[in-house]
């Protein structure tokens, strides 16, 4: 199956015009960069990977890829445009492009955490790192640029990062 998936996004991958690029976000290239760090440089699961290297160091006991049966009563139901019920998605290798399901507690260790981190520790210099402008999303507006997943503007002196998503019946915007 993962082989197909590769095959599949090999033959059906096209860029919308030619060049040159300044910005697009990928979410398949997020889940791809995840599943190459997890699995082909490291040799383990993106949930092992998550686990070891995010989860376990910022405590966030209850985030996780997959809700387990016994949690389901605790799991908020997504529904659709016409209030039809949304299953929660499977990504199978692109889960690193957004699966995670998590309490408000944990989403709120998560923020506190990047905000809070001054670089003491690996993870922390990790979480700057990933803070730092890398690309101008658009040359017209050098005030808003990219990080490592992270999206950061300048307001005046100040520097806000943020990120959106949605998955099936879900939104978050940090």
């Amino acid at each position: 199956y993962e082989r197909k998936v590769k095959q599949w996004l090999y033959d059906n991958f096209k860029f919308e015009k030619e060049g040159p690029y300044y910005f697009s976000y990928s979410n398949v290239g997020v889940g791809l960069l995840g599943y190459i760090l997890s699995k082909k440089l490291n040799g383990m699961s993106y949930e092992a990977y998550l686990q070891n290297n995010l989860l376990d160091p910022m405590s966030l006991q209850d985030t996780l890829l997959k809700i387990k049966p016994e949690d389901q009563w605790r799991a908020t139901q997504g529904y659709g445009n016409f209030f039809e019920k949304i299953p929660y998605w499977d990504l199978n290798i692109l889960e690193p492009a957004g699966v995670l399901k998590t309490t408000i507690e944990d989403l709120m260790k998560f923020m506190s955490f990047q905000i809070n981190a001054v670089g003491n520790s690996e993870l922390e210099k990790a979480v700057l790192l990933t803070h730092q402008p890398r690309f101008v999303i658009d040359p017209k507006d050098v005030e808003s640029t990219i990080g490592l997943g992270w999206f950061v503007t300048k307001e005046g002196p100040y520097s806000f990062i943020s990120h959106n998503g949605a998955t099936g019946g879900f939104r978050a915007n940090f």
